[in-house]
């Protein structure tokens, strides 16, 4: 048995007040006396002399105390937890995103969060324990019985990460491990993370309880947000570099910021920032060949990750298209303006190609097909659908890179072919006819759809005509437009360049120097991207870069944000399910005895005594013991 509100012991010296009153009560008895004329100058003595009376026992004083005892153990919720403790299921998720890794806790906020989840443990004693890691990548740790010592033992293999947190992954993880004997979820995190990202996890739990648990320290960083390049002039080697530098802590600092390249220092900065501020340096470069950039800052803050960035940078690679068909003059023309662009021409599509762009022009897809692939209708499957002559615009995607800065609704269509929504398509461009240009993406292809012929609509003799081709080429391919390549966020995917693959698949060095092998038959997707730092793909004769940053608006703002959705979240609390205590015994007896002291107040006798001593020898006694007190 336990007490759920212990606080309330706090009250048993109370008991030592009732006896007080009782011992300053006279106990007295009562005497036939002829008169009391003689007795009133020894009453007034005996009441200015004697305040304190040898307490006397009776029953209504144990009476007293016994209802005074039961009303406080009431109050203090006694229970049994042993059914409870038995069958009860926890599921704890540690916050392992790039602010745990702070060091304004002692030694850093993760480790703080380890020795807070393994007390949790040792007061909720729950039966069995599920633990769920919360960052870039989140995994379910540790599911078993609630022994520390095991739990101990999956905490140890525990390290931060270098992002922000994933919370599709949480949520399905979390949600996956509730069962009908899941008294409660523990979040135990630094709250560095705005409040509505926790909304789906507040779902996903339901009626369950959710305890956060704060391990935060002061929150003061400095760190570099943003790391990237953009072009300036025609060349397309001549970029301005921009570092974004972010100042989250309560005073202004002085921060010195270095970049560097492979041929070594490029330029030196001492940028000042106000206190809750952000600045941006810019700093021109001009990439001679293939090149690494680094910025780092020299900040002695609470979190070290976010001081330094990288960017990576190749020469563009000439960008070979595919265009499968009779032949397009409209489109040959259009792709012949860009000088990087290498087209080729096929009336099959060739197997095991490796071509950033395939146009079909009239010629169906292959089932088989993967890649980036734009489809030209006019095939005669398309043509027996039917077509809608002079169809109008009626909307299309401002925002989508294929699609922004053209005007569509300005284009005039002789006919477009009636064709329906593709499985899992996004709609880009609406007409009366249904969708004219629509794009499907799975894994491992890309296939936009063109529900026109060129040759029957004015479009190829528009300007938008080549805005959408340069569009589509840097979508398809951009290592052949830009210098600079974007560099990646923790937990971000990269499609591997086929160039680099060998017999077996390709081998990436991590930032920690250990390799990764990825099998061919499991595609060019590369996940692993959990460390910050500057990734190679390692081939035979050559190496390929790409840079994976960690620092960001939020990743670098590790002060406390999260406020609990009222009503969700039960900030620290003592959750302790909904045992049956013990408490309406205690104040059903406490009743009772109230009432029974009641009774006996009430209905006490209390008989005369008779003495048979004369009056004059009891008054002289009592005068006597009064003077001998006195001295």
């Amino acid at each position: 048995m336990t007490l759920l509100s212990p606080w309330w012991l706090l009250l048993i010296p109370l008991l030592y007040g009732v006896i007080l009153l009782h011992t300053m009560h006279p106990q007295r008895h009562r005497v036939l006396v002829p008169s009391t004329l003689l007795w009133e100058r020894v009453l007034r003595e005996l009441e200015a002399d004697a305040r304190w009376h040898r307490l006397v026992a009776n029953l209504l004083l144990l009476v007293q105390l016994a209802a005074l005892l039961a009303l406080i153990l009431a109050l203090t919720r006694p229970a049994f937890l042993y059914a409870l403790i038995k069958q009860r299921h926890d599921i704890y998720i540690v916050d392992v995103s790039a602010s745990m890794s702070a060091v304004d806790l002692e030694p850093n906020r993760l480790q703080v969060a380890k020795e807070r989840l393994l007390d949790l443990i040792r007061s909720d004693r729950p039966r069995q324990v599920s633990i769920v890691t919360a960052g870039p990548q989140p995994e379910l740790i540790y599911a078993g019985r609630g022994s520390a010592a095991l739990i101990n033992a999956a905490l140890l293999r525990i390290t931060p990460g270098a992002g922000d947190i994933y919370w599709p992954g949480v949520v399905a993880r979390v949600h996956a491990q509730l069962t009908e004997q899941t008294v409660q979820v523990t979040f135990i995190s630094d709250g560095a993370m705005d409040s509505h990202v926790v909304t789906d996890l507040v779902t996903a739990v339901g009626d369950t309880p959710l305890r956060l648990e704060r391990v935060s320290g002061n929150g003061n960083n400095v760190g570099i947000i943003a790391f990237e390049a953009r072009q300036r002039g025609a060349s397309l080697s001549e970029y301005e570099v921009l570092v974004t530098l972010a100042n989250y802590g309560a005073q202004a600092v002085e921060v010195p910021l270095t970049l560097s390249g492979r041929s070594g220092l490029i330029a030196e900065r001492i940028v000042s920032l106000a206190a809750d501020s952000v600045q941006s340096v810019i700093i021109p470069y001009q990439f001679q060949t293939q090149d690494v950039l680094q910025a780092v800052i020299d900040s002695q803050d609470a979190l070290a990750i976010d001081n330094t960035a990288h960017l990576t940078a190749y020469p563009p690679t000439p960008t070979r298209v595919l265009l499968v068909g009779p032949g397009n003059y409209f489109l040959e023309t259009g792709l012949s303006v860009f000088p990087q662009v290498r087209l080729e021409r096929r009336l099959l599509y060739p197997e095991q190609s490796d071509y950033p762009l395939v146009v079909f022009d009239r010629i169906p897809i292959p089932e088989d097909f993967t890649g980036t692939a734009l489809y030209l209708a006019g095939a005669p499957a398309d043509r027996a659908l039917g077509a809608r002559r002079t169809p109008q615009v009626t909307w299309y995607d401002r925002t989508h890179p294929l699609t922004r800065f053209i005007a569509w609704n300005d284009l005039y269509l002789q006919q477009a072919f009636n064709m329906p929504r593709l499985e899992g398509a996004r709609i880009l461009v609406e007409s009366e006819a249904g969708p004219l240009l629509q794009l499907v993406r799975n894994n491992d292809q890309r296939v936009i759809t063109l529900s026109f012929a060129l040759e029957e609509s004015d479009w190829p003799l528009k300007v938008s005509f080549p805005i959408f081709l340069s569009h589509l080429l840097r979508w398809a391919h951009p290592e052949g437009w830009e210098f600079v390549r974007n560099p990646l966020t923790v937990g971000d995917s990269l499609t591997l360049p086929a160039a680099f693959a060998q017999d077996r698949g390709w081998t990436v060095r991590l930032p920690d120097g250990s390799l990764v092998q990825v099998a061919k038959e499991d595609g060019p997707t590369f996940r692993d991207t959990r460390q910050a730092g500057v990734y190679t793909v390692v081939a035979e004769d050559n190496e390929f870069y790409f840079a994976v940053n960690a620092g960001g608006v939020t990743e670098s703002d590790i002060r406390t944000r999260l406020h609990m959705p009222t009503g969700s979240f039960v900030d620290g609390a003592e959750t302790q399910g909904a045992p049956a205590t013990l408490s309406w015994i205690f104040a059903l007896l406490a009743l009772f005895l109230i009432l029974l002291e009641s009774w006996l107040y009430t209905h006490r006798v209390r008989r005369p005594v008779h003495t048979d001593m004369p009056l004059r020898t009891e008054l002289w006694n009592q005068w006597r013991r009064i003077r001998a007190k006195r001295g």
